[in-house]
């Protein structure tokens, strides 16, 4: 990549086989890339990239759904991604997507009122505000989410058909 000094470049993007654009104030002229969104769609190289994308697409639907469900006063954009970014980490480790808008919702809808360390929910079930916290059970990470009196409910299975750890 070469910056281009001087005054400002013909054209702004690709062109033969040089593209230039503008980056931090500074315009960058470089050679044209080989990789086409084809091949990045289509190659198995780039599978891992594109397993992110989809988990990107699923969180940032999920997240959608949640902030248009917050109050219109209470919400900041910076937030959105925040839950986006959740949203894919919990896809990742297995959750399924009613799960994870479960969670989600518990922790960005307002239910109730707020008092002390607790959210109080509608059901007499105190959500921790800190958000969800895994822990390891029998190998697996359980989101540890609710606790109801001096019990901890472990919910949201991450296999819907596997039994629950005990």
């Amino acid at each position: 990549m070469a910056k281009i000094v001087g005054p400002v470049p013909p054209f702004i993007g690709t062109r033969d086989n040089v593209t230039i654009y503008r980056m931090n104030g500074e315009y960058i002229a470089r050679t044209k890339s080989s990789l086409t969104g084809k091949r990045v769609k289509k190659d198995p190289a780039f599978a891992r990239t594109m397993e992110w994308a989809g988990r990107l697409k699923q969180g940032a639907r999920i997240a959608s759904g949640i902030y248009q469900q917050m109050p219109v006063d209470g919400r900041v954009y910076k937030q959105y991604r925040e839950i986006t970014g959740k949203a894919m980490s919990l896809l990742k480790e297995g959750f399924s997507v009613e799960d994870v808008i479960t969670m989600l919702e518990a922790i960005y809808v307002p239910h109730a009122s707020v008092s002390g360390d607790f959210r109080e929910c509608d059901m007499d079930v105190q959500l921790l505000s800190g958000g969800i916290r895994s822990e390891r059970a029998g190998g697996n990470r359980w989101p540890k989410l609710f606790e109801v009196a001096d019990t901890t409910y472990q919910g949201f299975n991450k296999n819907p058909t596997a039994e629950p750890p005990s």
